[in-house]
């Protein structure tokens, strides 16, 4: 914007640069919520597509305030103008437009079967849609209505691949980006072809950008470029190369590249070099956590494996043999000590202070290991590639049944002779210890052309949880299905779980609770927490440790079990019988408080913070809310004093059914 560069952060709110990336600053006054995933610019204003909504700027990013009204599916992925509106692509809510300038959202979702929205471009003559499970979409009148392109045309080795990531148009040619590679279209989306950017069916596009006639992918193994408008594509081997590219963006001669875990790069030469530029950002990640022989050991992104032997006082370094710097998982098996990489896996006997190689038998095309686990004398390996099982203590790996899928699988779970896999498509269950494999969806929001990643499993002595991109699943003993539970506010992409004495940990986009009775109820255990973007949990039988995303190298924070599990803490109700409004906490506060409240009925909502002079300073919430258990936060970028909040609720049902209440709060800087 401008002479402006702007970065949006997962759990960490906007950076902006001045000087084309050399030096970062945070911007996130007025921010609420810090998952940002997508920029547009509409009238010398900028918006922010965020995990909670749209945010708009009028003064390049200084402050920030929520515009929302009328937007249903609170995971904004993209941002386009067009002319004077602006559109709005959810996850869930499907496409929205503002003519207004972003005060207030519609719909338009006539003929949009599939309202996981993953991307938007648009021509002169016409907007496409991507989405997520659902292939591609095109409109010829302004996203009024809308037509599906070749239903079933991005799919690869009998695996429905239809994650449209990504969209460019050039030279009168789409360009698509799918978790099956780029597929271009010169006929307006009526066929398409597929430009293998590498050999493995796994390989994920997640973005693409054009500079004049070159396009650029971003992958989740580095970049690409072609220079005939997706036809061909040529690996740039260079200091992205095997960073998650998730972000790219043309400034005049300027080509930035943002990663997963590694901040963001810059190319001045068109994309041959790059640099690192990552001054004021923090760029590590911690994959995994694990006890082993009374040591803490992390898994991290880049930096190998780091060990503590003091419970995460100080680190040191265990990367003696370990050739693979990237590692995902650590896993035990009786007294070995496994660590799953980008590629390989590595076995240690002495705790972690020598690595040799365990992947004999690991096709080539393994991208990820993402969890290792010891069931029943065999060792599971979830990888990009399928799972691998291992009867040898990992000395040699074969995949473990041909019935199973070879996709992407992230974890694995075990009760009694059940083994539960989790990958895109759901879970896959074996009831006779890995035998025999069979689909295990009934009750999950997943088809053939509807994936649903599982990204956590686990198991107490009444039944398995499911951690999803769409929120919590449970199947209790005796149940033929899952069931979704509903955790605190609203059902959003669960990153962790955890289980201590039969007692559930959960960790969400935004938060971490722990429920004592199986799911019925939850209460949020983050007090302290204050980056509560949780990835990994481990125990040494005292402490619980929690990893974190972002904030540095060391994310890691720990809380004493007994602690977490005192009755003191009374359970958030998964469906409230009355309408409340909470006392804020902390409070006093400085500088961000955070306010809860619970609607009875289907509402429409809004929550204000007003001055002792009765201005209006901040709106918290002016959106309609379903039945539920709500909170905000309000960063407060005001003078210390007393201030108020209100709260005012309007049943959609009954609209003469009104809830007011007003409480006070103290600021003290």
């Amino acid at each position: 914007m401008g002479s402006k560069l702007f970065a949006g952060t997962m759990g960490k709110g906007i950076y902006r640069s001045t000087n084309n990336g050399k030096k970062w600053v945070a911007v996130d006054s007025g921010l609420t919520n810090l998952y940002v995933r997508c920029f547009g610019v509409l009238g010398g204003k900028l918006f922010a597509g965020t995990s909670g909504g749209v945010f708009i700027s009028s003064d390049s990013g200084t402050t920030w305030s929520k515009s929302s009204s009328g937007l249903i599916g609170d995971s904004v992925n993209v941002l386009v103008a067009k002319g004077a509106s602006m559109y709005a692509g959810t996850y869930g809510g499907g496409i929205f437009v503002s003519t207004d300038s972003g005060l207030s959202w519609s719909a338009q979702n006539t003929g949009l079967t599939n309202l996981r929205v993953k991307s938007l471009a648009v021509t002169d003559s016409n907007f496409y849609v991507g989405t997520y499970g659902g292939g591609m979409y095109m409109s010829k009148n302004s996203g009024n209505t809308w037509t599906q392109l070749s239903s079933g045309t991005f799919t690869t080795v009998g695996v429905p691949q239809t994650r449209a990531y990504s969209i460019v148009i050039i030279g009168g040619r789409i360009v698509v980006g799918t978790d099956a590679g780029a597929y271009t279209s010169t006929d307006n989306g009526t066929s398409w072809h597929i430009n293998d950017l590498t050999t493995s069916p796994e390989f994920v596009v997640s973005v693409l950008t054009t500079n004049h006639d070159t396009v650029f992918a971003g992958t989740n193994g580095g970049l690409y470029v072609s220079a005939d408008s997706g036809n061909s594509w040529k690996y740039l081997n260079n200091s992205v190369s095997g960073n998650q590219v998730t972000a790219l963006a043309v400034a005049g001669s300027n080509i930035l590249a943002g990663t997963s875990y590694a901040g963001v790069f810059l190319s001045q030469d068109g994309g041959s070099n790059w640099s690192a530029v990552n001054n004021g950002f923090s760029v590590s990640f911690i994959n995994s956590i694990l006890f082993y022989s009374n040591k803490l050991f992390a898994a991290t992104q880049g930096l190998g494996v780091y060990m503590s032997p003091d419970n995460g006082t100080t680190w040191n370094t265990a990367n003696t043999g370990l050739s693979t710097p990237t590692t995902y998982s650590l896993g035990i098996d009786g007294p070995r000590l496994f660590a799953g990489t980008d590629g390989s896996i590595f076995v240690s006997i002495d705790s972690g202070k020598t690595w040799t190689a365990s992947s004999n038998g690991l096709a080539q095309s393994v991208i990820i290991v993402n969890c290792l686990e010891s069931f029943n004398a065999k060792l599971y390996a979830a990888t990009a590639s399928g799972l691998y099982l291992s009867t040898d203590h990992g000395a040699n790996w074969a995949l473990a049944d041909n019935s199973l899928p070879r996709g992407t699988t992230n974890c694995v779970a075990a009760r009694d002779s059940n083994i539960f896999v989790g990958w895109s498509f759901g879970v896959y269950l074996s009831t006779n210890n890995g035998a025999t494999w069979s689909n295990d969806n009934s009750g999950l929001p997943v088809s053939n052309n509807s994936p649903l990643d599982v990204y956590a499993l686990a198991v107490n002595s009444h039944g398995v949880f499911a951690g999803t991109v769409t929120g919590l699943f449970a199947m209790m003993k005796g149940e033929a299905g899952w069931n979704r539970v509903h955790v605190g506010s609203r059902d959003t992409v669960v990153t962790a779980l955890a289980i201590y004495n039969d007692n559930v940990l959960v960790a969400t986009e935004g938060s971490v609770f722990r429920s004592t009775d199986n799911g019925t109820s939850w209460a949020p255990v983050d007090s302290g927490l204050t980056n509560s973007a949780v990835w990994s949990f481990a125990d040494n039988g005292k402490d619980l440790f929690a990893a974190s995303f972002g904030n540095g190298i060391w994310n890691v924070w720990h809380r004493p079990l007994s602690e977490l599990f005192l009755t003191g803490v009374e359970p958030v109700s998964v469906i409230p019988e009355s309408f409340t409004l909470a006392q804020n906490y902390p409070n006093p506060f400085n500088p961000s408080t955070t306010i809860r409240f619970s609607l009875a009925t289907r509402s429409r909502v809004r929550l204000t913070i007003f001055n002792v002079l009765g201005q209006e300073i901040a709106r918290l919430a002016n959106e309609e809310l379903g039945v539920g258990n709500f909170e905000r936060v309000w960063n407060a970028n005001v003078a210390s004093g007393l201030y108020f909040y209100r709260l005012e609720a309007v049943s959609v049902s009954d609209p003469g059914k009104r809830f007011v209440d007003v409480k006070k709060m103290i600021l003290l800087k």
